[in-house]
């Protein structure tokens, strides 16, 4: 069973978490702070999208989408600082023959 902790900030800290979870399109700077810890604790791990990525890349084997996609979007609305549009298959099309260009040019060199 999953237990909830919680954390006591000081009023300026609480102020300035409240503000960046509004301008960052979370709900609450609940939802900010744990993200912010599950974004420490995936780099710590090594286990961060962009690592995963780049590791697969680099060994030449292909990337599941349908594995990578949940964090794939945690990525996404980090990296446009707010909320997005869901992703259509198109979108996923378009990402997929993007890869596949982009690994055959590293073949080539």
């Amino acid at each position: 069973m999953s237990r909830a902790a919680n954390i006591s900030l000081p009023p300026r800290l609480k102020r300035w978490a409240d503000s960046q979870a509004a301008k960052k399109g979370f709900g609450s700077a609940d939802e900010l702070v744990a993200d912010m810890l599950r974004r420490e604790q995936d780099a710590e791990s090594g286990d961060s999208l962009e690592a995963i990525l780049l590791e697969r890349i680099d060994a030449g084997k292909s990337i599941p989408m349908t594995a990578t996609r949940e964090k794939l979007e945690a990525y996404l609305t980090e990296a446009i600082k707010g909320p997005f549009t869901p992703m259509t298959d198109k979108d996923w099309e378009e990402i997929r023959a993007e890869g596949r260009k982009r690994a055959r040019e590293r073949r080539k060199k």
